[in-house]
This record gives C-alpha cells, structure tokens and sequence, in this order.
C-alpha cells in the first residue's frame, strides 16, 4: 500500500477510498472475513482493478516513399502509442483487410518505466496493376483496444460444514447485474474425483469473456470446453465455459476446493490513421510521385488502362503509316 494512500477519513472496516489514481493503482483489492469457533472459516472476495492509458492521437503510418513504380515493393509502418493496453492494429488496402501474408506484426516495446507499451506492425506488399482500384489504390491502418467495463464471478467454496459437506455460493456482482452461474458441482470431491462443471453467462447484448479459475489461480486451456453462444429471441445472448479436471492433492486448501467463474464484458476504442492514397494520372509515366497535403500522403501513378491504351495508339498509327 506504499505505492498510493488511502483517505482513512472517508475509509472503514468495509470500504476503502483511494484520492488518486495512476498506473500503481492497478491490481487485485481483496478482503476476508475469518469465523471463530467451531468451524474455523474464511470467506475471501476480490476485485480486479485496471487502469487505462488511450492516446489522443491515432496511428500514423511511416516509411512512405516519395516515389515507386509498378513491381515496386510497399513498406510501410504503423505506430499507435504508447498506450495501456496494447492495441491490435488492422492494415485496410482499398476498404478491405489486408492478406495476412501482406501483415507482419512486432510484439509491443516499452520506452519508457512507465509500463506503457507501443504498438507496430508494417505492411509489405508488391504495387501491382491488379491492386490499383480505377488507378488508384488507398492504405489506412486502425488501432483496436478492448476496455474493460464490467466483471461480476461466481465462487464456488466446496468442502466440509458444520452440517457436513457443503456449497458456498459467493457471488461478485456490479449493482443492476445478474452475474454467471455455476452447474453440475457436487458438495465433495476427493483426490482423484472428476471436477465436470459449466459456468454460464446472464443474458446480455454483447457476449463476455468467461474465465475459471481453480484456488484463484487461472485454468489452462486445456482443461476447459467451449460451447456456441446462445441467442434469444429478444436479441440477447449467453455464452458458456465448461471446466473438467481430475482432483490432485494441491487441489485441496485445508479440505477445501475454490471454484470461481468470471465474465467480463469490455468495450473496443478504435483510433484510424489517415489514408495514404495512390492516384492515377494522365502523365506519360510509370512512376510515383508523393506530396502531402492536409495530413495525407498523395501518391501519383499513370493507371494501367491508360498506359496499355497508349501503346494501343502508337501500334495503330504505325500500322495506318
């Protein structure tokens, strides 16, 4: 707690109030309640905190040439950030997404202590006839970062009660939100039982991300099933995650198994670089000519239909002669 302060005035046994906040302020708040005698127990409950960095400008594209003629090979870059998280950046040639044999992306770089990452990925491609759209061709890229605005979980506490074996049902949900459930569990396992269970979404218009987690550590893929997406007829939907795993002896905390399901619903923030436009001309010339006018790159080329006609016309004349 030396990274940030707590305003003890506006905090108690059950709330804590943060005056600021920055990136050291990111991380898992936590709290427990420990029961005395008999049974001994602790409740733990937790929330992820995140915080977000988006710049305020979008990507901008380097390493366009001033010149380039048909066969010539396109290289350029796109740079987004720094920024918390990293963006996933999309190439568009023509409107459309560019081949991902066009595409090579880097892993985001750090400059700075801050934790801040860059994004960049450069688009490589030979500038061919077929490629030109009525003798010009455009190139943009678009940054996505997806924000996370909600999470809600389900804990499922199994093991022994006053009463016996038991379920403790803890559930984590922001208010005015139904949060995911949990089906198929069974008040006790033993080493060597089979863990089969399906957590599954409340009904929402965009679908979450779900996520199981096993003693609050993070379940590996390979233990987890997929399903489709439900949809209702009143244009909601819910997704659902299947976990199966065989109990070992570190599964077992003080004969106790924590099994916690988590979605989390996020938003994508998109930022576009601008158009870096090829456009055709009448000149008698295969070349490229670059300028730059109002933040876009203006590239100059003689369209291929226009190129292929002259020569048609110098055959006739000499053939006429």
């Amino acid at each position: 707690m030396q990274r940030f302060q707590i305003e003890l005035r506006r905090s108690n046994a059950t709330h804590a109030f943060l005056n600021t906040s920055d990136l050291d302020t990111e991380g898992t708040y936590g709290c427990e309640v420990s029961t005395e005698v008999p049974s001994f127990r602790t409740i733990k409950a937790g929330k992820e905190l995140r915080v977000h960095v988006i710049p305020k400008e979008g990507p901008r594209i380097y390493g366009v040439q001033k010149t380039y003629r048909i066969g010539d090979m396109v290289n350029m870059t796109c740079l987004f950030g720094p920024s918390k998280p990293p963006a996933h950046i999309t190439w568009y040639i023509n409107g459309e997404e560019a081949p991902t044999s066009y595409v090579f992306h880097s892993q985001p770089s750090s400059e700075e202590e801050d934790g801040l990452l860059i994004s960049e990925s450069r688009l490589n491609f030979a500038l061919e006839p077929p490629r030109l759209w009525q003798g010009s061709l455009s190139v943009r890229c678009l940054a996505s970062l997806s924000q996370v605005h909600a999470t809600s979980s389900l804990e499922l506490i199994v093991g022994e009660g006053t009463s016996g074996a038991e379920f403790q049902r803890i559930l984590h949900v922001p208010p005015g939100q139904e949060g995911p459930v949990i089906t198929g569990g069974l008040p006790r396992y033993y080493v060597g039982d089979i863990v089969d269970v399906n957590c599954s979404s409340a009904r929402s218009l965009d679908l979450p991300r779900l996520e199981w987690h096993v003693n609050d550590e993070i379940v590996r893929a390979e233990f987890l099933t997929p399903y489709p997406p439900t949809r209702y007829p009143d244009g909601l939907s819910s997704t659902k995650l299947g976990l199966r795993f065989r109990v070992l002896p570190e599964h077992l905390r003080g004969d106790e198994i924590r099994l916690k399901c988590t979605a989390t619903l996020s938003y994508v923030i998109t930022r576009t670089s601008p158009e870096t436009i090829l456009m055709g001309d009448n000149h008698r010339s295969s070349s490229f000519h670059t300028s730059d006018r109002s933040g876009t790159a203006v590239t100059q080329v003689l369209s291929p239909s226009l190129y292929w006609l002259l020569i048609l016309m110098c055959l006739i004349k000499r053939t006429v002669s």
